[in-house]
């Protein structure tokens, strides 16, 4: 198990892990396998819902920038997959990125999750492994 402030998930043992700095002064986790390419960023955000202010729902929707999600095995909501495609440093790479939330009576936390991995590795044995670990990492991960 893998612990990274107030979240727990499971990550293979070989990865190795660093902080960056973002913008606005917000950190980042990065979690690599270093015979790869690719990279998990996570980033964890907290705010205050005001009591009375928004219902569950409001929150959730604010909290998933409206999207799809599902209830995970410990109660918080995961957004569904997106993928988009860029180019950096000269590499077509490609983003899959979700969010994580919880909801703790006023306290929410959400889990902005980013991995990122070359375009030409999408459909092969290792990214489409990793991908799997990760959907299943994420419906058992807690935040505590």
């Amino acid at each position: 198990m893998h612990k990274y402030k107030n979240l727990t998930l499971s990550l293979p043992l070989t990865w190795q892990y660093s902080l960056e700095d973002v913008e606005g002064g917000v950190e980042a986790e990065i979690c690599f396998d270093p015979q790869s390419e690719s990279a998990l960023r996570l980033s964890i955000i907290k705010f205050i819902n005001p009591e009375n202010s928004k219902t569950v729902e409001d929150v959730v929707d604010i909290a998933t920038s409206s999207k799809s999600y599902v209830i995970t095995t410990t109660g918080c909501y995961l957004t569904n997959q997106e993928f988009e495609n860029a180019v950096e440093a000269e590499k077509d790479i490609t983003l899959m990125s979700r969010r994580l939330v919880n909801i703790k009576g006023e306290e929410v936390t959400i889990v902005v999750v980013t991995y990122t991995f070359l375009t030409s590795e999408k459909n092969t044995p290792y990214e489409k492994e990793t991908l799997n670990l990760l959907e299943n990492s994420l419906q058992n991960a807690t935040l505590d």
